[in-house]
């Protein structure tokens, strides 16, 4: 038996192996990192002969929205958000801790964004290896904010994907 993903749910995994008289895996091919798809896994984890992955291959991405109360033109933080997951499918993993969003928070004043901060944080770290947002306006429109996030990128080797366009800060 080869079991594609796991799905979303550790108990809904069993539930259907169960009715299916499934006591194990022979195969077990993890496609990426997007809990859809391995959160089931530990339904499988003792009774799984061999498991394959891309997601070892594959880089890690974190995503940066947001969005001030007046920016009208601007997608809100939960539609960057899905857009960028989409654009990731197939490219990246991203981890649901490394999803920032600073909603309703303007990036051209000093004011504190809590997710900026986690999301600087995560890059002075190297939690992951690709930063993702929908414009590099979204991420902030201070110039000492932008050389600092420039900076820690550079000095650990992230790179930014904004919708497609990759830019590398070593370069």
């Amino acid at each position: 038996m080869a079991l594609l993903d796991t799905g979303p749910s550790e108990p809904l995994l069993k539930a259907c192996l169960d009715e299916l008289g499934i006591t194990r895996i022979n195969l077990l091919v993890l496609s990426h990192y997007d809990l859809d798809h391995v959160a089931g896994t530990p339904a499988v984890d003792r009774t799984t002969d061999r498991a394959i992955s891309t997601i070892a291959n594959m880089k890690t991405a974190a995503i940066y929205a947001r969005i001030s109360r007046t920016d009208l033109k601007v997608d809100k933080t939960a539609r960057q958000i899905e857009i960028l997951k989409r654009e990731a499918k197939g490219k990246y993993t991203i981890k649901p801790q490394h999803i920032w969003d600073d909603d309703g928070i303007s990036g051209s004043t000093f004011a504190e964004r809590a997710a900026w901060d986690k999301m600087l944080a995560a890059v002075k770290n190297h939690e992951f290896d690709v930063l993702m947002a929908t414009e590099t306006s979204r991420l902030t429109r201070q110039p000492a904010e932008m050389e600092e996030l420039l900076s820690e990128c550079r000095k650990v080797g992230i790179i930014w994907d904004i919708r497609g366009r990759i830019f590398d800060p070593q370069k």
